[in-house]
């Protein structure tokens, strides 16, 4: 069964022929799950032409995955393209995929994720000496907030 369309999702999409949207999915069903089990009420958007893909009151949350060949490692980069930037957010959620396995690897105010990111051009090349696929915002996964400290966040005390 094929995960991916065979075209970008958007005009942020980095991998060719749409090879991440299986990676983005499993992210999203992943923090959809871990919502769900901190007995959070959210509206999921994925699919839908806006830069977020839940809704948890008024809180727009844009779930960031990365498809990976290698087990999770909180040494590695949450990453964000620059081509949204600006796009009408408050957090992000970061999740690493493995052989269809999510983690999430935690979370982190927009504003603070722009404000503490090392920025990229496309072709530079990384610390392993991979060029960039695009411009973009990276932050180690050690650098985020864990993800149990989100959920505070979304409920509302009477």
């Amino acid at each position: 069964m094929a995960y991916e369309t065979g075209s970008s999702y958007n005009a942020t999409t980095i991998l060719d022929g749409g090879s991440g949207q299986r990676a983005g999915l499993i992210g999203e069903m992943a923090f959809a799950e871990a919502l769900a089990e901190n007995r959070i009420t959210y509206q999921h958007l994925g699919g839908e032409a806006q830069h977020h893909d839940f809704l948890v009151g008024d809180i727009k949350i844009d779930v960031k995955a990365k498809q990976r060949n290698v087990p999770p490692s909180q040494e590695y980069d949450a990453h964000v393209t620059a081509s949204i930037k600006d796009a009408d957010c408050r957090l992000y959620v970061f999740a690493s995929v493995t052989d269809g396995k999510p983690t999430l690897m935690g979370w982190m105010g927009k504003t603070e994720f722009w404000d503490n990111a090392r920025e990229v051009r496309k072709g530079e090349l990384d610390e392993r000496g991979k060029a960039e696929r695009a411009d973009a915002g990276k932050l180690k996964y050690s650098s985020l907030r864990p993800m149990q400290d989100l959920w505070p966040h979304f409920i509302k005390e009477d």
